[in-house]
């Protein structure tokens, strides 16, 4: 089971922009970090640090929809800080997002960003 759904995914080819099909409403005072397959953002002083990274789903689309329905972002406490958790689900992509925060005020602003995130691809 775990080897058809592991063929499931396709890696994302490297050195392409992984959110190219994605708007997310990020000022520009955050500094982006591109990683090998994960985009992070972090603000000035290192309070907030946004995570994303891409599955693509490759045959038939059946499981995206029935396996990864759009939900809330979850919120948890760990070490020191919170972290948003989500994904959104769309086209061929799933993006899984995870955004970590020091200040326990910024949950509605990344909550509002999580929500303005949309899915721009063909």
């Amino acid at each position: 089971m775990f080897g058809k759904i592991a063929k499931f995914f396709k890696k994302v080819e490297k050195n392409k922009d992984i959110l190219r099909n994605w708007r997310i409403p990020i000022d520009l005072s955050y500094e982006r970090i591109d990683n090998d397959k994960s985009v992070q953002f972090t603000n000035a002083d290192g309070s907030r640090v946004l995570y994303f990274s891409i599955l693509i789903v490759k045959g038939n689309n059946s499981l995206l929809g029935s396996s990864f329905s759009n939900s809330k972002a979850s919120i948890m406490y760990a070490d020191d800080c919170w972290h948003l958790k989500g994904h959104k689900p769309n086209g061929n992509e799933v993006l899984v997002c995870v955004f970590t925060y020091t200040n326990e005020e910024d949950e509605a602003i990344l909550n509002n960003l999580f929500d303005g995130i949309q899915y721009s691809g063909r």
